[in-house]
Order: C-alpha cells, then sequence, then structure tokens
C-alpha cells in the first residue's frame, strides 16, 4: 500500500506526517561515533576521538566516520596527554613499530593518508612538540610543520610537514633510538635487499679521531631513506666503519617520478646542489655490490667493517 501523508494545521504551520503501511523490511540504523554540529566549528577547536582508556594508544589511530549527507562539522575529542613512564614506553613502541605497522607507516602515520590536524594530536600524546607553523612555504609547495622532541630524556627528535589539504607529506626522525629495530642489520632483514646504497665518509677536522662514516639505505617501495653514522679510525690508506649503536637519520618521504640519486639527495640534504664527493654509490666507494653488502650485515653478530680508501674524500 502507498505511503500516505497526514497534513494537520497548527497555527501557521503545516505538519505532515508520513506513515508507513503495509510489511517493512527492517533498516540498519546508523549510529555516529563523533558527535555532530550544525554550527560551524573553528579549525583551532578540533581535536582527534579520544583513544580508549585503560592503555597506551593503537598502532593505527582510531578514525571517526560520518555520513557525508550530515552536516560536515565534526567535533573531534582531544586525546589525553600520557604520564612521563607513559610517554616514553608510547615513543619505544613507536620505534619498535608493528607488523601493521612498518615503514612508510610509523606512530600510526602515514604520508598521503593520515590527516595533519590527526597526526599532531598523536605526537602531542607522547612528546614535546616544538615550533609549529601552518600555511609556509615549503620546496613542494604551501604547507604545515613542525618539531618534536621526547619529552622524558630519549635522544630522539623529529620534524613532521603536511600539504595544505591536510595529508601527511612526509616526516623525519633523528637520534640514537634505545632499540635494536632500527639497527642496520634489523632493518636489513626486516625490509630486505636495498634499491640503493649510498657511503659518505669525511675526516675534516682532525683524524683519526674525527673520522666518520655514513651508510645510507634507499627503500623506494616503502617510501624511506635511512642514514647510519658510525665513527670511523684510519687503518693504513683507508678509512673504516664497524657495526655499532649508531646515529639514525630516518627520512620517510614520498618522491614523485623516479628514485634518482639526485631526488634521494633533495630528501636528504634539502638541495639537489650535494656534491658527489659527499655521497657516493656503495661500490664506488668501497667495491662492495648491494648484494654483498647485504650478505655481509644482515646478520648483526661478530665484528662487521667497511672500508674505503682516504683518497677519495680528500
Amino acid at each position: 500500500m502507498a505511503n500516505k501523508p497526514l497534513v494537520s494545521l497548527k497555527g501557521n504551520v503545516v505538519i505532515i506526517t508520513v506513515l508507513l503501511l503495509g510489511a517493512c523490511s527492517p533498516v540498519n540504523q546508523i549510529t555516529p561515533t563523533a558527535s555532530i554540529n550544525s554550527t560551524q566549528i573553528p579549525e583551532s577547536t578540533k581535536t582527534i576521538t579520544s583513544f580508549p582508556t585503560g592503555g597506551l594508544l593503537p598502532t593505527r589511530p582510531l578514525v571517526p566516520t560520518w555520513s557525508p549527507s550530515l552536516v560536515p562539522f565534526l567535533i573531534w575529542t582531544p586525546l589525553p596527554t600520557l604520564s612521563d613512564p607513559e610517554a616514553e614506553a608510547q615513543l619505544l613502541s613507536w620505534l619498535q613499530g608493528t607488523p601493521n605497522c612498518r615503514l612508510p607507516c610509523w606512530a600510526g602515520i602515514t604520508p598521503g593518508e593520515t590527516e595533519w590536524q590527526e597526526a599532531k594530536q598523536i605526537l602531542g600524546t607522547a612528546v614535546s612538540l616544538g615550533i609549529v607553523e601552518e600555511n609556509r612555504g615549503c620546496k613542494f609547495g604551501p604547507c604545515n610543520i613542525l618539531g618534536w622532541h621526547s619529552r622524558t630524556g630519549l635522544d630522539f627528535h623529529g620534524s613532521m610537514r603536511s600539504q595544505l589539504d591536510n595529508s601527511i607529506y612526509g616526516f623525519a626522525l633523528f637520534g640514537y633510538p634505545p632499540s635494536s629495530v632500527l639497527r642496520l642489520d634489523r632493518v636489513l632483514s626486516v625490509y630486505g635487499l636495498p634499491g640503493k646504497v649510498f657511503l659518505g665518509a669525511h675526516n675534516s677536522i682532525t683524524p683519526p679521531d674525527n673520522i666518520y662514516i655514513r651508510i645510507t639505505l634507499v627503500y623506494p617501495n616503502n617510501q624511506f631513506i635511512i642514514h647510519f653514522g658510525w665513527i670511523g679510525s684510519l687503518s693504513g690508506e683507508a678509512m673504516v666503519g664497524c657495526l655499532q649503536n649508531e646515529s639514525i637519520d630516518l627520512y620517510i618521504h614520498p618522491i614523485t617520478g623516479p628514485w634518482t640519486d639526485d631526488a634521494i639527495r633533495l630528501v636528504i640534504y634539502n638541495t639537489g646542489l650535494t656534491t658527489a664527493d659527499d655521497f657516493r654509490p656503495l661500490e664506488n666507494a668501497t667495491g662492495l655490490t648491494i648484494d654483498q653488502f647485504y650478505n655481509i650485515f644482515v646478520k648483526g653478530e661478530g665484528d662487521k667493517c667497511i672500508s674505503t680508501p682516504v683518497t677519495l674524500w680528500q
């Protein structure tokens, strides 16, 4: 039977009631997962829906959903700030990573997927946010940018950028992470053979005490570049660096187009003008192929060293 509207008058207001007659199939009700408000909310008041209490943050953030037919103004609930012991545990958990958040995902943040406000709130629960600049100029166009560091004394800090459409563009992590997961051997074991490997070395101050060896692995499929910095020494006419507790520079960054040497330099050094003397392909600097390098360093036990002629870096 057809639906029949019933019309009544109350004052100057017409009230239309629709009666649904006959058998009807049940309707699945949609329960919104976030509060909706028909009044426009300033951007500065929006925060992410809170995570469940009683534990650390999940690997992937819980993203609130809503129907596009509803008024598109979402009220975000701020995330709680963790205590110092919880914050240190959370940062260590992020450094460890999980099977469902491997690079380029880190701390539940993935370039091109996670929004700026969401990522900023996630980081803010466990680290200290430094300078936050929004709508500034980056080399890829207008952007947002922030810096952060551990608030519990761990020697680790980083930066993050987004495009103005709010998706995260890329981020970088620096320091001496208190985790074996980002060691050279573990990275090789988890992510396999790198697409490219570069070597850098310098003894420009006072050798042998200030020799520094940089090994750079490039993983285009996972959109990350990682530097390992080792303190080296002189051995005859060579500079030698051995597997050790290294400093880490990790760049999680998309590259539009081919991952050329110049494109990689641009990510690391923020310029395409870095000279070849600062950044040489592994085989040119050591005689090792990438396969040989992988087979040597994928297992971290024992003394594993890399050697490069001093004459290449003078």
